[in-house]
């Protein structure tokens, strides 16, 4: 590839270097393989020959300038484009819709996931909190996580919760079940440590849901003052993580109609930063930049 490209203008686009940052040894729950070390070290010398580059969030581009060997000549960050799909809708029918697909009653609401099983996503949190939560609270939802089959120690602790016929588990949901439970949910809580764009929390904004997530880049980033934050969770002795939070998220469910409305409205409007219009214009942009100059890519 660097043989094609290396004598042409081109853009790098970067996601995440969630990856590369455990190769280097500075993630300590995910560590990385000799080969995996060897893989990384190649995928950053190839990056580091580009000098144009779009990254999307604030985060990424920060992660790259530091991970660059020198200065690029262009660094712009635009974010990922939302799917016209994820809108509010109408609630009753949408927990009609995941009523029928746990084969339980979701009619009064029910607290979301989404995520797979990658050590970031911390559905193991998810569960400690929706425990922790159940134990504090009068109110009774049953726990929706959809994405990946779950894995053993999900399984284990699902497994030893005192509420575990309420925990859920929709794997590979089709989109259209995806887009109504966004639309039904309650609250969507996201403790992940660490993530790119963070798909997730911008499709839950625009469909209508409060969120709860992690007060760490670039959960943050993406949901701006929308959003309910509580702490990153340690990487051992949870339980005044789990207390904490699951706090937050009584304080959430049992907000005031008004309050609740607010908290949507807000999500609506930091989700439409997302308009895919927005972002291709962005993109364009960056192009135009790029083409425009007299710059041409090291051929080196």
């Amino acid at each position: 590839m660097d043989s094609i490209i290396k004598n042409r203008k081109h853009i790098t686009h970067c996601h995440d270097f969630i990856a590369l940052k455990s190769a280097f040894g500075s993630i300590e729950e995910n560590p990385t393989s000799w080969s995996g070390r060897i893989y990384q070290k190649l995928i950053h010398t190839g990056f580091s020959k580009a000098t144009n580059f779009i990254s999307i969030s604030k985060n990424t581009q920060k992660e790259l300038e530091q991970f660059l060997l020198k200065k690029p000549t262009i660094s712009t960050q635009v974010y990922n484009a939302l799917d016209e799909k994820f809108k509010p809708g109408n609630i009753i029918k949408a927990r009609l819709v995941i009523s029928q697909e746990i084969d339980s009653d979701a009619s009064k609401g029910y607290v979301l996931h989404v995520g797979g099983n990658t050590f970031y996503k911390n559905r193991i949190g998810v569960i400690k909190i929706y425990n922790a939560w159940r134990k504090l609270s009068k109110t009774n939802l049953p726990l929706v996580m959809i994405g990946s089959a779950p894995t053993a120690n999900i399984l284990a602790l699902k497994d030893k919760s005192l509420y575990k016929k309420d925990i859920h588990f929709l794997t590979k949901a089709a989109d259209p079940v995806l887009v109504k439970a966004y639309q039904g949910a309650s609250i969507f809580i996201f403790p992940s440590l660490l993530e790119s764009f963070v798909f997730p929390i911008a499709e839950t904004m625009a469909s209508g849901c409060p969120v709860i997530t992690t007060n760490e880049a670039p959960m943050n980033e993406i949901a701006g003052k929308a959003a309910f934050y509580i702490s990153k969770c340690p990487t051992e002795d949870t339980l005044d993580w789990e207390k904490d939070s699951a706090k937050v998220l009584e304080q959430i469910l049992q907000l005031h109609f008004e309050d609740r409305k607010l908290s949507i409205q807000k999500g609506l409007e930091q989700s439409s930063k997302f308009d895919k219009n927005i972002i291709l214009d962005q993109i364009e942009k960056s192009i135009n930049e790029l083409n425009n100059s007299c710059i041409q890519t090291p051929s080196q």
